[in-house]
């Protein structure tokens, strides 16, 4: 007769050891490593292999300093980086994941995670931004133009054809602003506080440590931030926009601004040929009612209105943003740190801000000719931007210019 199965004993598990945590740090009996999962306790009685919680979450911290102990210098990093154990250390695939199950288990979670995090994907917002161009496309190209110029007229055809391409122009900034990434933060980035080129380093508010994420499991670059939708962290992270589904941030916030641009002009170009088209296709008896399309435009017309006044509003918004070379998370970080900088007696000004015109160059790049152009990129790699502390403050005018133009 087989012995009756018992729950293994909670109390003959083998205590863990916090590697997490330093030894004085007030949290330590509180850490969450230390607390065995009901899966931990299951598997403990069947012997196998599987590390502790404390192992995985050491692992997953394993660039997590006291605050006692100083940042990595740059030979360091490299040498973390390139160390062969480094690409075998766990990473997190979500909350409420276990650590230690099989590989095709954690093969599909961190598959999940990517597909999650992933940008391009096609949602109900999008279909609803596409749907949209569509109809308002139909009701000018269709129903204004003919209606008011006719599409027999040289006017009728030449605004038909500056209206297509705007639209085409249009659909392509959006196709690419959906599709293109964000920018990633590379897993070997940690910061160097010893490399004299860097003048400041981004802190934390509490604490004064460098910005790191728990979730992600590595240092944030300066203005990068993690995204909970896209569950990562974005370089340059401006928002996240539902009507592309993705974020915008380094590497998509040109093309971003250039679809905001097209659209805008489209919308108010379209808004002032259905105007056209409801005046002129006034109808003149009863008879000509049933035919005429002024219906259609108008109501075309009272769907467009308040999207080509948020459209407007928001071109301006992010055309002051570049101006200041901000983000609109920067934008409101700032405003609090005004008010801050004032209550002490300070002045507050943004570190980013290089003057107007660096600061378009930096987003659109240095060629004037392509800041329209949807395919090409702004400069820099996203983790390293040059901040006015860059320039010497006993230079002139003219040589911060010239110190501005030749770095």
């Amino acid at each position: 007769m087989d012995a009756p199965h018992h729950a293994p004993d909670v109390h003959a598990l083998p205590t863990p050891t916090c590697r997490c945590l330093p030894s004085s740090h007030p949290k330590r009996p509180n850490c969450h490593a230390l607390r065995p999962s009901p899966i931990t306790r299951q598997r403990a009685a069947a012997a196998t292999t599987t590390p502790t919680n404390c192992e995985v979450a050491s692992s997953l911290r394993f660039r997590r300093f006291a605050r006692n102990k100083p940042p990595p210098t740059r030979a360091q990093s490299a040498a973390a980086a390139s160390s062969p154990g480094n690409a075998l250390r766990p990473r997190p695939v979500g909350r409420g994941a276990v650590a230690g199950d099989t590989d095709k288990t954690a093969a599909a979670g961190l598959l999940l995670v990517d597909m999650a995090g992933r940008p391009g994907y096609v949602t109900v917002p999008i279909l609803s931004v596409l749907a949209a161009i569509g109809y308002v496309y139909y009701t000018t190209v269709f129903l204004a133009i003919p209606a008011w110029l006719g599409l027999a007229t040289a006017a009728g055809v030449a605004n038909a054809a500056a209206y297509t391409a705007l639209a085409a122009a249009s659909v392509a900034t959006y196709a690419v602003a959906v599709t293109r990434d964000p920018g990633r933060v590379p897993p070997a980035f940690v910061p160097d506080v010893e490399d004299a080129e860097i003048p400041i380093h981004e802190i934390k508010r509490k604490g004064g440590d460098l910005r790191y994420c728990q979730k992600c499991s590595h240092y944030k670059p300066p203005r990068a931030h993690h995204c909970r939708v896209c569950k990562r962290c974005i370089l340059r992270m401006d928002h996240h926009c539902i009507w592309i589904n993705n974020c915008v941030g380094h590497e998509n916030y040109k093309i971003f601004l250039v679809f905001v641009l097209y659209a805008a002009t489209t919308s108010f170009y379209s808004m002032a040929l259905l105007i056209g088209g409801a005046v002129h296709s006034a109808p003149k008896d009863e008879q000509s009612v049933k035919d005429s399309p002024r219906t259609s435009i108008i109501i075309c017309g009272v769907i467009l209105c308040p999207l080509a006044l948020a459209l407007g509003i928001l071109l301006g918004w992010h055309i002051y943003l570049i101006s200041h070379n901000k983000t609109t998370i920067e934008y409101h970080e700032g405003v609090r740190a005004m008010w801050l900088a004032e209550k002490a007696g300070n002045l507050y000004h943004h570190p980013y801000d290089l003057g107007v015109y660096h600061n378009i160059v930096s987003v659109l790049g240095p060629n004037i000719l392509c800041w329209l152009c949807p395919v090409s990129r702004n400069i820099g790699n996203g983790i390293r931007f040059r901040t006015s502390y860059d320039i010497p403050l006993s230079a002139p005018p003219f040589k911060k210019e010239e110190h501005l133009s030749m770095s």
